[in-house]
């Protein structure tokens, strides 16, 4: 009875580090580093529920930094476009 309200609780905790995940990760792949090293070292302390967390916030590090590689590349291609546009 008693697993449902601990599932919820989880389920709160991953949202609202996942969503500031997601902001510290735009701002810098360093800072998205910061979440995912403290959920492992509270795993040692609190389980392995917060192992899955650090996993979940990993993905997400990987999907921000992706999308700002390519974010960047679109960028970096159309100056080149720009510039052989102005020659």
């Amino acid at each position: 009875m008693n697993i449902i309200p601990t599932l919820i609780i989880l389920g709160v905790i991953t949202a609202v580090t996942g969503i500031a995940e997601c902001f510290l990760a735009r701002e810098d792949w360093r800072l998205g580093l910061i979440l995912p090293i403290l959920s492992v070292i509270a795993a040692f302390f609190f389980g392995p529920a917060m192992l899955i967390l650090a996993v979940v916030l990993a993905c997400i590090l990987g999907g921000a930094v992706a999308a700002g590689r390519r974010k960047e590349s679109k960028a970096k291609e159309l100056e080149q476009m720009n510039i052989q546009e102005l020659e």
